[in-house]
């Protein structure tokens, strides 16, 4: 990658996450709890569940380069989200076909609400967002064992990284018919070592109660009456839906036609396993944003290929961000 562009993704992700660097959110004190605990500051049957199998980033503030808590978790998840963001720009290039698309999907992705609101506050997010992101990069090269150990560490960082199993298993159906003869050997690889730390993590804390997201009908209605939920959705989707719905009005599915069979599975994949999550999000836990964030890994190489032609994209978007990242307003049809 050119140096020009890690530098400016680096510095606006910086740039992005300053507004609101180490902010708490109501869940932010059972991390900081968490993370005490992990120095012998805080007792262990006063740690609340489901925050206690979060173990990854509390048990790395812990033992960070300061005293202060709340300073080595934003530094920590401003790491991972530029982490996951050079990482995505990976992902992105083997599914887009110029610099443009790049660029202006890259853009997307650094100059967002999740950038602003996530990235460095005193959460997990961050950290599931590189697993997922890796996740999904290795799963587009079917480097199986290695996509099961990235979740597996996932699950330490935040148990909604099991999502990605699904997603896996999606792609793997999917492609049953060319890779039949190895799907009985690639399924146990993709699944058993993030259960298996899913369930290991969860004995290592058996004497607090145990907390399991259940769906009821009380929880979703409490999500449909909670603005604060909808807006951060908004906020997340619909600048990715937006460029999507006139990329579709103009042309309709033609971007369809671009993609390969397996790059058509996999986004397919991560795209329903998107949705299942937010659903099951909805009825069992609680609606925000958050958990988009890592399905942006559908969300932007669809968004960008559906309105790489419509003039959003070539009089704006396209010379915009070929602008910030090669300092040149020229649109590039090939990289």
């Amino acid at each position: 990658m050119r140096f020009r562009f890690l530098s400016v993704v680096f510095v606006l992700t910086i740039l992005l996450s300053l507004p609101r660097f180490a902010h708490h959110t109501p869940d932010s004190k059972h991390y900081i709890n968490l993370a005490k605990y992990f120095r012998g500051d805080f007792e262990r049957h006063r740690l609340q569940t489901p925050f206690a199998y979060r173990v990854l980033i509390p048990f790395l503030a812990a033992h960070g380069p300061t005293d202060d808590l709340d300073f080595n978790f934003a530094a920590i998840n401003v790491g991972c989200t530029v982490a996951a963001y050079l990482l995505f720009v990976a992902y992105l290039k083997k599914l887009v076909t110029s610099s443009t698309e790049l660029n202006v999907g890259t853009l997307m992705l650094v100059v967002s609400f999740p950038s602003v609101n996530y990235s460095s506050g005193i959460l997990t997010d961050p950290a599931a967002f590189l697993a997922c992101v890796a996740a999904a990069y290795l799963l587009s090269q079917e480097r199986y064992g290695l996509f099961a150990a990235i979740v597996s560490l996932g699950i330490l960082a935040r148990e909604s990284v099991l999502s990605m199993v699904l997603v896996a298993l999606l792609y793997l159906l999917m492609n049953s018919r060319r890779q039949r003869a190895a799907l009985l050997t690639i399924l146990p690889l993709v699944i058993i070592p993030p259960v298996v730390v899913l369930i290991a993590v969860r004995m290592c804390f058996s004497d607090l109660p145990h907390y399991l997201w259940v769906p009821s009908l009380q929880v979703m209605l409490s999500n449909f009456k909670r603005p604060i939920s909808w807006l951060t959705v908004l906020l997340t989707l619909c600048p990715l839906l937006i460029l999507f719905l006139i990329g579709v009005w103009s042309k309709r599915f033609a971007f369809v036609e671009r993609l390969s069979f397996r790059q058509k599975s996999l986004l397919l994949s991560l795209t329903i396993g998107g949705a299942l999550t937010v659903i099951y999000s909805v009825i069992a836990a609680f609606m925000s944003g958050r958990f988009l964030w890592p399905f942006y890994t559908a969300f932007i190489p669809v968004a960008i290929l559906a309105s790489n032609k419509t003039i959003i994209f070539t009089k704006l978007l396209g010379p915009f961000s070929n602008w910030i990242f090669d300092g040149t307003l020229r649109n590039k049809l090939s990289r």
